[in-house]
Formats: C-alpha cells, structure tokens, sequence
C-alpha cells in the first residue's frame, strides 16, 4: 500500500501521499513539540508521535484500486480501521492499559472529536489539538509535493489536448452524457471543466498520468487546471468575456443548458479549433443554452 494516497479529492491526492502526509505531519508535530510550550506534558510526547502516525493508517483499506487501476473510497470509515489496526499491534496490546486506550480512543475519535467520551483525559484531547494543528502545517509542504508532480506534465499538455478534443461527447455526438456543447447562437464551445481535464490528462503518458493528482469532480478547480488553462490562453483559445458576463478568475461561467444550470464551465473560441472538429459538434444535438 505504499502508492495509497492521502485523499482521493483532497489533500496529498497523489501516488504515495499517504506515506508523503504522514511524515511531514510528524515532522510539523515534532517542531511544536519543541517549543515547550504546549502544556502537553513530556510523557505524552511519544504518544503525540503515534498518533500523527497512526491517525491515517486505516486509508490503506479505506481507499482501493478499481478494476481500470484508479483510487475509489471505499466508504469504509478508516479513522475507525486505523484504530482497530493499532489495537491489533503487540506493541500497543504491550502497553499498561491506561496508555493503549487513551491512545487507541486519539486515533478512533481524531476527526470526530465532538464525539469523545466525556471521561477522556485531557491529555488525549491535547494531543489530538497539536496532530491536528501538525496537519495544517504540512498542508502547504503537500500541495508543493501536487505541484512538483503536475510541473512534470506541462510540456506532454499541448499534444494531449488536441488529442482530447476529438475524445469528448459535445452535443451528444458520442454515445453517454455530454461532456460539453455548442450552441446555435455562439460562437464558442463550453466544456465542463472536470470533463475537459480528466480527458485531457487520459491523453498524457502514461509515465507522466500515473504520478498526477488522483482525477476527482470538486467542487473548486483541481491543482491541474491552472496549467491547462495557461495553455488555452496562449493558444489565444480562451474565452475571458461572453456579452457583458466575465469568466471568473479560474477562467469558468456558470450556464444553463437546457433546464439544466452547471457551475466550473470553460469556454473557447470556436474559429481557434479544428474547422473538422467544430462541423462534428455542430452536428449534434444542440442546447438552449444561457450564459448566467
């Protein structure tokens, strides 16, 4: 399980971002610790350690491989398995009984500590306070790990996204939901971002695919997209303006096709693309579409 990720749409949503979020999260937690004043007493400091350790462990069979080789969630609770496995340990089965069940109650109630017994010690609350604090600082450590990784992909981008154009259902031209559309009235195509990206990214190597963050529908722009969007841009593909609606600062309009209002779309000039292309979607099925 050393590829498991620390997330499948979320923080460390790479390759091997669990065993990359663990470490960093014990390296932050070891530099609070060193500052002496936490009011956790020095005691407590190992366990402190076992639990930024611990507190994910149970992702290794939280998340799997699917049959076509990418990271689902299982759904299974993988604070409750990361607690359930320690508690299975010798070392820890070792331990005078006071120690292994504060530290077994830290792991199993680390991100549901509202939930905790109200005859928790103080000082499991307190180490729950500090790893938890530990993660927020490795955040920003993490996303230079995704970043590093996407850097690798910028120069495969140009050749797997006119090859991604052809792959994509607008208007209904290929069989499933439609990816995207292209209206009667405008001179632009509108692309749902996550659809436009994950098709794109199943155009790169697969060398370079593999070491990406894990594909995911969000709610927000996945780190991928900026340097897809600079590729649009120096295309001059990008459309940054629709009548009198600006794009936001992602480059993305909130539209209406048919009865149907979609959030995160991207749109490109029409004349910038491949004249073949722009008949086969003109061919399709198109909306009534409205920019919002």
């Amino acid at each position: 399980q050393h590829e498991c990720p620390a997330s499948i749409g979320h923080h460390g949503n790479i390759r091997g971002g669990l065993q990359i979020h663990m470490g960093l999260v014990i390296e932050k937690l070891d530099h609070i610790l060193a500052t002496k004043n936490t009011s956790l007493p020095v005691e407590y400091h190992t366990m402190a350690r076992w639990v930024a350790l611990a507190h994910d462990i149970g992702k290794t069979r939280a998340y799997e491989k699917n049959t076509d080789g990418d990271w689902i969630d299982t759904g299974l609770p993988h604070d409750r398995l990361s607690a359930t496995f320690i508690s299975a340990l010798p070392a820890i089965q070792a331990l005078p009984n006071e120690t292994r069940w504060l530290l077994i109650r830290a792991v199993r109630y680390y991100h549901d500590h509202a939930e905790l017994p109200l005859d928790t010690p103080a000082a499991c609350k307190k180490i729950i306070e500090l790893v938890q604090r530990a993660e927020e600082m490795a955040g920003s450590s993490e996303y230079a790990h995704v970043v590093s990784r996407m850097e690798t992909a910028i120069p495969y981008l140009p050749a797997a996204i006119d090859q991604a154009l052809w792959h994509l259902n607008i208007n209904r031209t290929l069989f499933g939901l439609p990816q995207g559309w292209v209206a009667k009235n405008k001179p632009y195509a509108f692309f749902l971002e996550w659809q436009l990206r994950d098709t794109i990214v199943a155009q790169l190597p697969p060398h370079i695919r593999e070491h990406l963050p894990i594909a995911h529908k969000a709610t927000g722009p996945s780190p991928l997209w900026p340097p897809i969007r600079d590729v649009f841009i120096q295309r001059g593909w990008m459309v940054s303006v629709i009548d009198t609606t600006k794009a936001s600062a992602d480059g993305f309009f909130k539209v209406r096709a048919d009865q149907h209002i979609f959030a995160m779309i991207v749109a490109l000039h029409l004349d910038q693309l491949p004249v073949d292309l722009v008949a086969k979607w003109q061919g399709g099925r198109a909306p009534d579409l409205a920019v919002l």
